[in-house]
Formats: structure tokens, C-alpha cells, sequence
């Protein structure tokens, strides 16, 4: 746009905006493609919370107790770990779970305890209700101060794909950005709580440009925290059309992406919840360019400090 059009023209930013709504509008209601991952898990990663004594899986509330705060999903009891070797990390702090520990009585009538007709004792069981602390392999060591081993002797790199390189220009936009990133094998997700993104390794997915894709998903999301542009009236599907739309321009930005992938337009027409319109595009396209207008903000800061 120069000056000139914008003269003959004041209405022509909002109807280019008009006019990209109503494009992705058309391109998400025509679109058949279903959301596929775009990364491959990790195999040796337990999935669920198990304990390191039995090798079995937790059940019940305790797999909500423990879930998601252990990458290894490994756990054990103070004891159980000292069994194993291993010793709680000073300043460790344990999770509390619960259980049924059952208990054999002897059925009593009148005082008298009950035999059955070959002359034993009848027992029944009761349950009682029990909780104790238990601590992730992450929170122990050994006795001079060597991180947990699992002991396999091999591991299965079918996941990885070591040909992906890192975009150089795309590694230096996020890496200037400052954001808390931990490494999780098989989800992708932006923490509130912590302020941390998780993310696989760029050697499991497809290509390198579907793993930054994902990565910018996960930075507009950490931008509209209330640590930084506080986008916290949303509804949670408002906020991940917010977060697709965005990620969208952040790899136009980047010069990685031109148009919206199917797994774009399939991600968008999921949590749209079957509603797609005009109005929810241009604003989640409003919340999404002020994200983007963030993102490339803190660029400059990061250059102003350098030089």
C-alpha cells in the first residue's frame, strides 16, 4: 500500500483485513483435511505415571496426582528409591498419592470366630485408606551426586529424523525471545503456571518447518500471558484460533510458509466448535497480528542490547 492509495482509499487496511477473513473463511469451511501430528512420540517414554519398584502403572487419582510432573513418569517412595540405590535430592519435595491397602479379619459372630466346614478360620477383607509421598527419578541421585539411569542398555531412535536441521533465521527469531523452553518427548503445550513451552525435539517432526510452526503456536500463546499482552478474556477455543492464526503469520513472517497448510485450516476448524465466520477470523486475526507485532518487538529489544 503507498500513500496515494491510501488517500483514494482511507477504508483500503480494512478491507484487505475484510477480504483475508473471508479468504480463510471460504478455505476452512471447503477444507476436508483432518488435524494430524506432525511429530513422532518418543517409544521408550512412559506415558503414564509408573512406579520404579513393581514396573506397573499407577491407577486411579493417583495418575491425575502425578500427571505431568516428571518427564520420565517414574516414581517411588523415599524407601523404595534407597532400595534401588538412590538418594532424594536436597530440597527435594514429594507428591502425595493415595491408596487401598488391604486387610484380612476374621469373621466374628457373637464373639465366636467363624470356620468353614473344613474348620478354618473365614476370613474377609477390608480397605484401608492410606497416603504417603513418592519422588520422580528427576528429584534423586546416587551417593556422589550421579543423576538417575534407567539401565537400557539400548534405546530406540526410530522417532528421530537427524537430517532436520535447525532454520538458522527462525532458530535466532525464537532464540531472541527469551521464553522458558523444556524438552518433552511427546507434547507440545504452553504452561501459565510455570511460563514454560514444551516441545519435542526438531529431529521428530516431519520437517523443520512444521516444528516451527508448532513453536510459533506455542510463543503466541506465551505472549498473550498476563506477564505480556494479558489476552486473558478469551474462551479457551478463542484463544487457539488466536494461537494457529498467529502461528500462521508468524512462518509468513519468517518466510517459511505462504499460505495456510491444511493442518492450518484443520486446526482452525476444529476449534471453531463447527461455528467458523467472518467475525471469529478477524478477531482472532486482530489478536493474532498484535502477538506477531510482540514477537517481532522484542527483536529490536534483544538488538538494542547487543549492540
Amino acid at each position: 500500500m503507498n500513500a496515494k492509495q491510501f488517500v483514494k482509499n482511507p477504508n483500503y487496511y480494512k478491507e484487505q483485513k475484510d477480504k483475508l477473513a473471508t479468504d480463510l473463511v471460504n478455505m476452512i469451511t471447503s477444507e476436508d483435511a483432518v488435524w494430524r501430528k506432525t511429530w513422532r512420540p518418543n517409544p521408550n517414554t512412559q506415558y503414564l505415571p509408573i512406579n520404579a519398584i513393581t514396573q506397573k502403572a499407577y491407577s486411579g487419582m493417583n495418575i491425575w496426582l502425578l500427571w505431568g510432573k516428571s518427564s520420565s513418569n517414574l516414581w517411588a517412595t523415599f524407601l523404595g528409591w534407597k532400595k534401588l540405590g538412590y538418594q532424594i535430592t536436597k530440597g527435594s519435595k514429594g507428591t502425595q498419592i493415595h491408596y487401598f491397602e488391604p486387610k484380612k479379619k476374621p469373621k466374628v459372630v457373637d464373639g465366636v470366630v467363624q470356620t468353614d466346614s473344613n474348620g478354618d478360620d473365614i476370613y474377609y477383607t477390608t480397605f484401608l485408606f492410606k497416603s504417603h509421598y513418592v519422588f520422580s527419578s528427576e528429584q534423586v541421585q546416587t551417593k556422589d551426586g550421579k543423576p538417575y539411569v534407567s539401565g537400557l542398555e539400548t534405546l530406540d531412535e526410530s522417532h528421530l529424523d537427524n537430517s532436520i536441521k535447525p532454520i538458522q533465521k527462525c532458530k535466532k527469531f525464537f532464540d531472541n525471545l527469551n521464553a522458558k523452553v523444556i524438552h518433552d518427548d511427546s507434547r507440545c503445550f504452553y504452561r501459565p503456571s510455570t511460563d514454560e513451552i514444551g516441545m519435542p525435539s526438531i529431529e521428530q517432526f516431519d520437517n523443520a518447518e512444521e516444528y516451527y510452526s508448532v513453536f510459533a503456536h506455542e510463543h503466541i500463546h506465551w505472549s498473550g500471558d498476563e506477564r505480556r499482552l494479558k489476552r486473558n478474556k478469551l474462551s479457551y477455543s478463542e484463544e487457539e484460533l488466536v494461537a494457529e492464526v498467529g502461528a500462521f503469520l508468524t512462518c509468513v513472517h519468517l518466510g517459511i510458509q505462504s499460505t495456510p497448510k491444511p493442518n492450518n485450516l484443520a486446526y482452525l476448524k476444529h476449534w471453531s466448535n463447527g461455528e467458523i465466520n467472518k467475525f471469529k477470523i478477524f478477531s482472532a486475526l486482530s489478536d493474532a497480528s498484535k502477538s506477531l507485532e510482540y514477537l517481532k518487538e522484542q527483536q529490536t529489544k534483544k538488538e538494542k542490547k547487543v549492540a
